[in-house]
């Protein structure tokens, strides 16, 4: 599958999920606007070569933050469409850092834990996008898929705050196999802990 090809295979399943919005009138939809603040805390790039064998080099916490927009249907089903943005940074000063842009679609099943606290679980889509200043890492855009769960809590009717750790799994994998031997570059999986604040009208 071509990168862009799976741009918008990914793009098409997170518009497709959404179309629920309006599937059902005896739906209540109670409609947000969120800001997402947290930290990617693990994650590793793997890569090999035919000549130097594997190589794993560990990634430092960074910064991760973002917007959402959604809503939830019947106080249990929550939508979300986004956006966020992180950087890729060694932990051994490799000058290879880069900037990494991600557009998703994301679910959450909403369990009630008391009148205004919330237990979520659910799932995310979404496709990555990379920048540097060389390019070196263009080749890894594609698409990501993860898992989260987390709590969230009704401050008033039109706010809300809530936490979430997250994993996520990234598809792409770079290959280059030539006379001179082959190479590969992936973007291991990674965990991270966020917090939101959620506008609600």
């Amino acid at each position: 599958m071509t990168q862009l090809s799976s741009k918008l295979f990914a793009l098409g399943l997170i518009a497709a999920s959404f179309s629920s919005f309006s599937a059902n009138a005896g739906n209540t939809n109670d409609y947000f606007l969120g800001f997402d603040l947290g930290a990617r805390i693990s994650g590793q790039m793997d890569t090999y070569d035919s000549e130097f064998g594997s190589n794993k080099q560990d990634l430092r916490a960074s910064l991760v933050y973002g917007v959402r927009g959604g809503a939830i249907v019947n106080n249990t089903h929550k939508f979300s469409i986004g956006y966020d943005h992180g950087r890729l940074i060694y932990e051994h000063n490799n000058p290879d850092d880069a900037d990494i842009n991600t557009v998703f679609g994301k679910y959450d099943y909403i369990v009630p834990i008391s009148k205004n606290l919330g237990w979520t679980i659910g799932g995310k889509l979404g496709y990555e996008m990379f920048s540097d200043n060389d390019g070196n890492y263009k080749e890894l855009n594609g698409i990501v898929v993860g898992a989260q769960t987390g709590l969230t809590y009704r401050l008033a009717d039109d706010l809300s705050v809530g936490t979430e750790f997250s994993y996520l799994h990234h598809t792409r994998e770079f290959e280059v196999n030539n006379e001179y031997g082959s190479a590969s570059m992936k973007l291991d999986d990674e965990t991270l802990i966020m917090t939101n604040v959620e506008y609600h009208f």
